[in-house]
């Protein structure tokens, strides 16, 4: 497996470290000892040392910098684009860091195929511009070939659309990092880089290469002390080389046991990556349906809402003659739903939205409400409480109407003295705990029309008994739908003769 790597670092200092590594001024810097800062002084110590000087005539960068350094850019950039009238503080995170990569072995070969490198690294700077305020917000973009393993360094100014320096903006929280994560992911599936397991689900603790190698080379190192001893003793000193014999063989078996244990991790990764993944993308996707408004989500794709037809309660939106209703809220079990007016198979919750529309798993569990435009929301509740779109009404009513559980022993009907020979051949009725009876408009000379809307009779929650001893009841309209007529025809289909209109008490 081949995984693709997306680090995000803040930096308040650290500019000048930074920036020489990616200018490759470190060595400069460490041969005069002049550091402009501790953390300067920390970083450049780490830095550099897998370059290949050999390399560096490789290296690209994007951005004309105009022989700026990093941290005057990134002042620019600041000067450029805030907006605020008052002070930036002095502890604000001015630039965010990247780092985009992915497993050495795969990176090497899409180095070698000159044409894929080109469009990975093209991807990776359509992601940075994606996600972090486009490219006026990137001041240096570093594609480096000269270290053990290709790799871009990307430096953001987080400058806000509104004009506010605020890093938390592009990476405040762990839903925010974890939707790069798997946006980074989804943008390098086609180069067979793919995301890796979350800590949170293996809850095991990452070893770094570093700290693993650092374990391996102590004991090999001890087996080689050991077996110089051996070699330096009298061969007739055999209790010493029997003493010094079993201590090599000591370190031998505790090197075995730290390979058994590498492969028994190796094993479990293999073993437990799929449920893993499927873990991961189930509770992703679940806080997806419940978190995202997903009216505010369609108006972020271009969607645009039909203010003549939609109501407070319901938003009809159409984009390029894909047509849409969605309840502006969510349902019983917390999901915000929709409905196709194009397709009348197609409805569900945001995942069955996006994922009609083309969207992997990956791409779909990145999605967040935090940063969406929340003006339509603020429109719709203006609008009218009916909605206006024939379709969505028809759709509203015969959803409502079909849920209805029937039973015959016991209705609501039957408590009433009505027997179900009375009410049976219509279609238009539903009797349960309810009787809900369908509201038609455009009634042609059949009786058939277009439903429209319910009524449902039901008894009185509170218990009340009428003065003929019967359970008092209570109906209602269907709510934000238009009246209509309760058609009660055969089945048979006989002509209309009489047509009665009847108000109960």
């Amino acid at each position: 497996m081949a995984f693709a790597t997306f680090n995000i670092k803040g930096y308040q200092k650290g500019l000048i470290g930074i920036g020489k590594h990616i200018d490759r001024s470190c060595k400069e810097a460490k041969k005069t000892g002049v550091f402009e800062d501790e953390e300067d002084k920390n970083l450049t110590s780490e830095l550099g040392l897998h370059i290949d000087p050999s390399r560096t005539y490789l290296n690209e960068e994007w951005v004309d910098t105009g022989g700026k350094s990093l941290s005057e850019l990134v002042e620019q950039r600041i000067s450029e684009g805030y907006k605020l009238s008052k002070s930036i503080r002095l502890d604000a995170i001015k630039a965010l860091g990247l780092v985009m990569t992915g497993s050495r072995d795969r990176m090497k070969e899409i180095e070698s195929n000159e044409k894929l490198f080109e469009n990975w690294k093209q991807a990776n700077w359509d992601f940075a511009c994606r996600e972090f305020g486009g490219e006026k917000n990137i001041v240096r973009f570093s594609i480096h070939r000269d270290e053990r393993t290709p790799h871009i360094h990307c430096v953001v100014v987080p400058i806000t659309p509104d004009g506010r320096l605020n890093a938390k903006h592009y990476r405040h929280g762990t839903i925010k990092l974890q939707g790069y994560q798997n946006r980074y992911a989804e943008a390098m599936a086609p180069f067979g880089l793919e995301r890796g397991i979350e800590v949170s689900l293996t809850g095991r603790k990452h070893t770094t290469s570093k700290e693993y190698y650092k374990s391996i080379n102590k004991i090999e190192r001890e087996l080689v002390a050991e077996t110089k001893y051996i070699n330096t003793l009298n061969p007739f000193h055999r209790e010493q080389a029997k003493e010094a014999l079993e201590n090599v063989q000591d370190k031998l078996r505790s090197l075995e046991e730290e390979n058994r244990g590498l492969k028994q991790e190796v094993i479990y990764s293999r073993n437990t990556h799929k449920t893993l993944i499927e873990h991961r993308i189930n509770n992703d996707l679940e806080r997806v349906k419940h978190e995202v408004n997903l009216i505010q989500h369609a108006a972020s794709m271009g969607y645009v809402l039909d203010k003549e037809k939609s109501s407070k309660a319901w938003a009809v939106m159409e984009k390029e003659g894909d047509k849409i209703l969605i309840k502006n809220g969510p349902n019983q079990n917390g999901h915000w739903m929709y409905k196709s007016l194009v397709d009348e198979q197609e409805k569900g919750t945001i995942v069955d939205f996006m994922q009609k529309r083309g969207f992997s798993y990956q791409s779909i569990c990145g999605l967040s409400s935090r940063h969406l435009d929340d003006r339509i929301v603020k429109d719709q509740k203006s609008f009218s409480v009916e909605i206006g779109d024939v379709l969505s009404q028809r759709y509203i009513a015969q959803e409502a109407f079909d849920r209805v559980v029937e039973h015959q022993k016991g209705n609501y009907l039957s408590c009433r003295g009505i027997d179900e020979v009375t009410y049976g051949c219509y279609a238009g009725v539903k009797v349960g705990n309810q009787a809900v009876f369908a509201l038609y408009r455009d009634i042609d000379s059949s009786g058939k029309g277009t439903i429209c809307s319910t009524i449902s009779y039901q008894f009185d929650v509170k218990g009340t008994i009428s003065d003929d001893g019967f359970f008092n009841s209570t109906k209602y309209f269907q709510k934000g739908l238009p009246r209509g007529l309760s058609v009660l025809v055969e089945s048979c289909g006989l002509p209309v003769k009489h047509i009665v209109v009847s108000e109960s008490l």
